[in-house]
């Protein structure tokens, strides 16, 4: 395209989308994007392993068991053990302390957890409650617990890269050296 004077006009159709990307990498990388994903991931994994943690394992035992994905013998191990495992991956996300590791770990289980309701809907089985969130958990169906868990593991995508941590233990260990 040439301009008035003969020279060449530079094209706009093309420096527009470069411009909308520019943009929408700064908002993906923006520090503050990473704190938020790090609030309600690891907020969120404390709650529900808090919620299992004060009931009997007998309970989250049970909805194990209703998944029906699993021996017998590792239904009671799970049970004890994951809601430790939630909670301190999500006390670690939350502060900003090995965020990577904790994201990985957390995004790990959702992945496990998403099959798991993959399973209950192939097999047709009557989910009463997944037992993220104890008797506390008011999202009933399969389907919802299914998008609830996406949207988590997508809000752990920021913190998988590496990157440093707005308000985290790990940037206020970085100050200190």
């Amino acid at each position: 395209m040439k301009d008035e004077g003969g020279g060449m006009k530079p094209d706009s159709s093309n420096a527009e989308p470069a411009r909308t990307k520019r943009e929408f990498s700064s908002f993906v990388h923006h520090p503050s994007l990473s704190l938020l994903c790090r609030v309600l991931v690891g907020g969120t994994f404390i709650v529900a392993a808090t919620m299992k943690l004060m009931v009997p394992s007998e309970n989250f035992e049970a909805a194990v068991r209703a998944f029906q994905l699993v021996p017998e013998s590792w239904e009671w191990p799970i049970a004890l053990v994951l809601p430790w495992i939630e909670l301190f991956a999500g006390a670690f996300c939350l502060v900003g302390l090995y965020t990577r590791w904790s994201a990985a770990v957390i995004a790990g289980m959702l992945v496990g957890f998403v099959g798991a309701l993959i399973w209950v809907q192939w097999k047709g089985l009557d989910l009463q409650t997944c037992g993220c969130f104890g008797r506390w958990d008011f999202v009933k169906t399969p389907g919802g617990l299914l998008v609830r868990d996406l949207v988590l593991l997508a809000l752990t995508l920021p913190l998988l890269r590496r990157q440093r941590f707005w308000c985290s233990l790990e940037e206020y260990a970085r100050a200190k050296q």
